[in-house]
């Protein structure tokens, strides 16, 4: 019994291109480009043919529609704009417009583009802002693909709002039926990581964007002085604290079992303490970022004392305390000191604070490094650089895909 094939149809493109005499290479390259692309066009063109309705899905209707001539479609191809004129039908059932083609592409608004020039559209504004995005996709396409600022916006948010989608999908089967998917990932006896910071966004109502950095340790690699992670995911959302521990759990489950180790870090921030170590990952082993400790430190001190051989006195000596997981001796002699004006009062009590709210976070950070540990929580604070900082904070860049909270 022979196998059905499936019917194929051959098109023949011939290019015809004429050379002047004396032609640098540079610009043969360049006649050669656009003389490909000119026969892309026309092969995009010739292979469409026509496409005639069966019926009208709206409606139901599945009679013959009416044919109303033809109507132009303009499009956008990474070889450059095509414009056809595509059938144009009638429902006489309802009198709707139908439009065969247009849903055989099934082309991307706004534009309309291609798939392939929204894919590229689309990586490019994430990575940069929109007017310069539309700038760099003409001159990457050399000139084939000319979009708006504004078209790159619309091509970018609807990129965001599809993986946004498709994740939400997954973090609802996730939390439906975790146990089907914890074999994936992980090792007995792993450790599992998370690490929690935000970054405010200027914008008209002012918003903090949060961002979770997940992955396993055993993906960390020494490269040179500075540990590299080369397997390591991220969540990222506007929508509150609530959301990113929701969305954080959901993938945290992804492998991780009752043996499972599982590491918190943040900067001391309440939100990574009251929502996500006590409500998301109370199982956790919480630890608070060195750096901020030590920087929140020497603010301290230096709205305590103004006089600069104090300063160093006391932020050398409490800082090292704290390097040595000496906490009770520190918070003894901050208690003990009585600073005359009120702002230096304030400032000793807000340490006093921040370092009991996040006792437990606190060690011998001196021996955890020495074990190599992550102290830091760099990781993270690099993601928010990336996902908010380079994007929101740019001129024109202050609207997010998702509402504020």
């Amino acid at each position: 019994m022979s196998k059905k094939r499936n019917p194929t149809r051959e098109i023949e493109i011939t290019i015809r291109l004429h050379i002047p005499e004396g032609v640098s290479l540079a610009e043969l390259e360049r006649l050669i480009d656009e003389a490909g692309d000119r026969a892309k066009r026309e092969a995009l063109e010739s292979a469409i043919g026509e496409r005639e309705p069966e019926s009208h899905e709206r409606c139901g209707y599945r009679g013959t529609l009416r044919n109303k001539g033809r109507t132009h479609l303009r499009f956008h191809t990474m070889f450059g704009e095509v414009r056809i004129k595509q059938p144009r039908y009638r429902c006489p059932v309802c009198g709707e417009d139908v439009y065969p083609l247009e849903k055989w592409f099934n082309l991307i608004s706004p534009g309309p583009v291609t798939p392939g020039a929204y894919r590229l559209a689309a990586l490019l504004g994430i990575e940069e802002d929109f007017e310069e995005a539309a700038r760099a996709l003409a001159e990457s396409t050399r000139g084939q693909v000319c979009l708006t600022a504004k078209e790159v916006h619309g091509l970018t948010q609807r990129a965001g709002q599809a993986y946004l989608d498709q994740q939400e999908r997954e973090v609802a089967i996730l939390l439906e039926d975790p146990d089907c998917y914890r074999q994936v990932g992980g090792k007995a006896n792993g450790l599992f990581c998370v690490e929690a910071d935000g970054g405010y966004v200027p914008a008209r109502e002012g918003r903090e964007g949060k961002v979770a950095k997940i992955w396993w340790d055993y993906y960390r690699r020494k490269q040179g002085e500075r540990p590299v992670i080369r397997e390591k995911g991220y969540v990222a959302t506007f929508q509150g604290t609530e959301e990113l521990g929701r969305r954080s759990l959901a993938l945290s489950i992804v492998g991780v079992t009752e043996e499972t180790r599982v590491w918190l870090r943040g900067d001391g921030a309440e939100w990574i303490r009251k929502v996500l170590w006590e409500v998301y990952f109370p199982w956790a082993t919480y630890r608070l970022d060195w750096r901020h400790l030590r920087d929140y430190v020497w603010r301290a001190v230096k709205e305590i004392w103004r006089d600069r051989e104090r300063q160093l006195e006391y932020g050398r000596r409490w800082v090292q305390w704290l390097w040595e997981g000496e906490i009770d001796e520190f918070l003894a002699e901050v208690r003990r000191i009585a600073p005359r004006r009120p702002e230096a009062r304030e400032a000793r009590d807000r340490l006093v604070k921040y370092v009991e709210d996040n006792r437990e976070g606190m060690g011998c950070y001196r021996r955890w490094h020495e074990q190599g540990e992550i102290i830091s929580t760099g990781v993270v604070e690099k993601a928010v650089d990336e996902v908010i900082v380079r994007k929101q904070k740019k001129r024109g860049m202050v609207r997010c895909i998702e509402p504020p909270d």
